[in-house]
């Protein structure tokens, strides 16, 4: 019994310092990036210019509804009541599941 609580504990401390230096090294390579991968504001506007006319089609087209997507749209939005403010609505693509007053 004695020998199972040890081994037990040294499992505890190897995973713990496995998390540990994993976490850490995650920190490191996330804290880095390199400045020449950011986009400028006008690569930015251009890359959104380029892709803007597909995002319904990605966001809300036959792949979503394959992950369920659509669904969880249609079910979440369902449950909003009272005021909403939809924050970052891009192309409106959430608006049609909305139940306005009238």
């Amino acid at each position: 019994n004695n020998e199972q609580q040890q081994q037990q504990l040294t499992t505890t401390t190897t995973r713990r310092q496995l998390l540990c230096s994993t976490a850490a090294l995650t920190s490191s390579i996330v804290a880095y990036v390199a400045p020449s991968s950011a986009l400028s504001p006008q690569q930015a506007s251009s890359s959104y210019d380029k892709f803007a006319s597909n995002y319904d089609t990605l966001d809300g087209g036959s792949a979503a509804d394959l992950l369920g997507i659509n669904d969880a749209r249609r079910k979440i939005i369902g449950m909003a009541n009272g005021k909403v403010l939809e924050i970052g609505a891009g192309t409106g693509i959430n608006l049609d599941h909305y139940k306005f007053a009238s």
